[in-house]
């Protein structure tokens, strides 16, 4: 009734998603898309029908002091009615086990099974480390750099309590991860940090799937380290088939490459598991930019925008690119986020505002310099300002901005492919020219 134990109540969604994701029989929606509905009153039908499930797992969870109640329900989307319940009263030390037997119900109650998983009663931690654990999630999803140091914070105390405690560990490794890719601190900073964090982890539990996953990432982003990146998500696809996470890195990848129809299957798939994801809406919609497929760009584009899930930019930029500059600048003057607005710049440039392009390009090279180079080389790129566009791209790279890997297939830079700059900036990166 207090509202505070939210994050409580986060953690055990976010595992019980994980378990049941191991069933190979079972389409079980991603954490992104699930929790666009937490705390809202929509009608069972039209919650399945946006998610494309037949069935919703939901529930509620209350603590006082060591004991829990966890209710939960499986709930067949076409009728409303209630396919299994069951309410748990435990201590809290308990809690892993009635993660455990949750999920076995529901696959239970649906006829299907359960694939291979690690018990979470197997590797129990100290519950006051599991729940300072449960606390740095609720504040890193937020995303914000408050929020991320607060997460810091909780996992250093969860360390504090479970010194041995590798999921911790990782989740360290992720927050600097995205304190260096924010441009909060300085990338060299965040690498050091994260490796640090994720090689305790790899020392504690050398098949944990998620460290693994996590230093690919922090090889690709900081090191560009590829082909270290490639061994280290092949090593958690071994342990971890069913991972989202690793698909995302999959198709990211193929991006990266220019292996254009691959990751567009690939975002394609991931859309099915998060319908409701920002992110794999956006790389789907530049992957089918990048193929000219204009049209299905658009759509993919203004779904996301109907579901509040997407950018007037992004879109504006594939008008752009259908030669409807008009059209463009209208809706990128709708873009909510102050911080995005300055890409107007390139609708109004398009249409011979150039005067004011300028100045609004201006004011953001100086704001943004050291974290968004890569996008100030492609408006630069749309001006066919090469000089400039390299100027920014160099930077970029220096940055250690991770979408700059994406320009061998982005489709503003496509005018500087001639150029041996472009080869020259591609072999530095160790991308195939």
């Amino acid at each position: 009734e207090k509202k505070d134990q939210e994050y409580f109540s986060d953690g055990l969604s976010e595992e019980l998603i994980d378990k049941l994701a191991h069933s190979t029989d079972l389409k079980v929606i991603a954490r992104t898309s699930s929790f666009q509905f937490k705390g809202k009153n929509e009608d069972m039908r039209t919650i399945g029908q946006k998610l494309g499930v037949a069935n919703l797992l939901e529930g509620s969870v209350r603590t006082s002091g060591k004991t829990l109640r966890v209710t939960a329900q499986l709930i067949k989307v076409s009728d409303g009615s209630h396919v299994w319940s069951e309410s748990y009263d435990r201590g809290m030390g308990d809690i892993f086990k009635v993660q455990d037997s949750i999920a076995a119900a529901v696959v239970s109650a649906l006829q299907t099974t359960l694939g291979k998983f690690t018990s979470s009663q197997d590797k129990s931690p100290n519950i006051e480390a599991y729940n300072a654990l449960l606390r740095a999630r609720y504040f890193y999803n937020k995303q914000t750099t408050k929020d991320l140091e607060r997460a810091i914070a909780e996992l250093e105390e969860a360390i504090r309590l479970e010194p041995r405690y590798a999921a911790a560990w990782v989740e360290i490794a992720a927050a600097y991860n995205s304190l260096g890719i924010g441009g909060t601190i300085p990338p060299k900073q965040a690498y050091a940090e994260a490796r640090k964090a994720v090689d305790q982890a790899l020392a504690i539990d050398p098949n944990l799937a998620a460290a693994h996953r996590m230093l690919g990432t922090l090889e690709w982003n900081y090191n560009r380290d590829f082909e270290s990146a490639e061994r280290e998500y092949s090593r958690a696809r071994d342990l971890d088939p069913n991972s989202a996470k690793v698909l995302r890195h999959e198709g990211f990848t193929a991006l990266a490459y220019g292996q254009i129809d691959k990751a567009i299957r690939t975002f394609q798939k991931l859309l099915e598991i998060d319908p409701l994801d920002s992110w794999v809406r956006w790389m789907l919609h530049f992957g089918l930019f990048a193929a000219d497929r204009l049209p299905e760009a658009e759509r993919v584009a203004r779904d996301s925008l109907d579901l509040d899930l997407g950018s007037q930019s992004d879109l504006g930029e594939v008008l752009l690119a259908e030669h409807k500059p008009d059209a463009a600048l209208a809706i990128m003057r709708e873009e909510p986020d102050q911080d995005e607005r300055w890409r107007v710049a390139d609708a109004l440039w398009a249409i011979g505002r150039r005067s004011e392009a300028d100045t609004l390009l201006a004011k953001a090279t100086s704001k943004f310099a050291s974290s968004r180079a890569y996008w100030f080389a492609r408006s630069y790129a749309l001006r066919n300002d090469k000089d400039e566009a390299f100027k920014w791209l160099y930077r970029a790279n220096d940055n250690r901005e991770p979408f700059v890997t994406l320009m061998k297939a982005d489709p503003l830079l496509r005018n500087l492919r001639g150029d041996p700059r472009f080869t020259a900036l591609l072999r530095k990166l160790k991308l195939p020219t």
